[in-house]
């Protein structure tokens, strides 16, 4: 009896543009979400050699900030993920991926308007677009529901307050 084993490679590159350093990893992982985790994992490590942290804010705030790219920086957050610790919140895997699928479901309920998530800027972000994530929603029981819409208000409050957004949450009104 033959058994194929299907063996699965994941390669993670992380760039950093201010310091011109590249670099890449084959991870260990055996599924995707495995590779996920330690390539967030890998890239926290890379950009924390590169960068002294008493010297350069993580974050960026004078550029402008990408829906998705500030969506990856809450998971992130979310994760503990350089957060100092006296800041971390030790959240579980559940509250993480319930999180995880509400951004997931934001992004999907634009795309099925044809709004790439990768070009919209944060601050461009408005009530039609959140009424959009509200009628994607519609057919989840009602505490599924709040809890999506509070995940997404979640998000909203983070990224207007770290980025010094000059915007109103758009999740507030729901």
């Amino acid at each position: 009896m033959n058994r194929f084993i299907e063996l699965v490679s994941f390669y993670y590159l992380v760039s950093n543009q201010k310091f011109n350093k590249t670099t890449t990893k084959i991870l260990k992982a055996h599924t995707y979400t495995d590779a996920v985790i330690e390539g967030i994992e890998f890239r926290s490590n890379f950009l924390g050699e590169l960068l002294d942290t008493n010297q350069l804010d993580v974050f960026d705030r004078s550029g402008l900030v990408y829906l998705f790219d500030a969506q990856i920086a809450y998971a992130d957050h979310y994760a503990d993920i350089d957060v100092p610790a006296h800041k971390k919140k030790n959240r579980s895997k559940t509250q993480i991926s319930n999180m995880m699928r509400a951004l997931t479901l934001f992004n999907q309920a634009l795309e099925e308007k044809n709004i790439n998530k990768k070009i919209l800027r944060c601050d461009k972000v408005n009530e039609i677009h959140v009424g959009y994530f509200h009628n994607y929603l519609n057919h989840y029981a009602s505490n599924t529901y709040n809890r999506f819409v509070n995940s997404c208000k979640s998000f909203f409050k983070w990224a207007i307050k770290t980025y010094d957004l000059r915007m109103e949450n758009p999740a507030a009104t729901i």
